[in-house]
């Protein structure tokens, strides 16, 4: 036995008849070669018989089978809580929001890098010149801003125009 408790516990159930035969044993054993034991378990009988003679004397019992009733009481011992059952849902809905947190967490951060990534060369193609893509183009980004420039690719063609007379005027 562990400690003075639990060897105390241990003789008590003996007598309630609460162990199964292979603690059951190790109690008798117990009971015939210690003697703080033989103590115990004495004290324990006397109390049995003085509480079994007041009952008679009373006229006191109970309203069911004692073996019924001590089941009853096991029963409710070996049936988990409430509070063990609540406790356990909580448990693994905390883990299943770590589960959802560990895979979500690294998709949302390839999918944003991803957006970020079309975003730029959206904005990279959308100011990209036009050359390739066209046939002609129009400038009109020069430092005299009256002056437009058109360039045909296909025919090899370069045209400027000026907004004021060609002699100065």
């Amino acid at each position: 036995m562990k400690n003075r408790m639990d060897k105390l516990l241990k003789i008590q159930a003996y007598f309630d008849n609460e162990l199964g035969p292979a603690e059951a044993r190790e109690i008798e054993q117990l009971l015939v070669s210690e003697t703080e034991a033989q103590r115990i378990g004495d004290f324990i009988r006397k109390q049995r018989e003085t509480l079994r003679k007041l009952d008679l004397e009373h006229g006191y019992s109970l309203p069911i089978p004692f073996e019924v009733y001590w089941a009853g009481i096991r029963s409710r011992i070996t049936q988990p809580s409430m509070i063990d059952v609540i406790s356990g849902a909580i448990l693994d809905f905390v883990e299943r929001v770590r589960l959802i947190r560990r895979t979500v967490a690294p998709v949302t951060v390839i999918a944003v890098c991803l957006i970020l990534c079309i975003l730029a060369g959206n904005a990279l193609t959308r100011y990209r010149s036009r050359v390739s893509n066209t046939k002609f183009e129009i400038v009109a980004l020069v430092k005299d801003p009256g002056v437009v420039t058109y360039r045909d690719w296909t025919q090899g063609v370069t045209l400027m125009w000026f907004p004021y007379p060609a002699n100065g005027e």
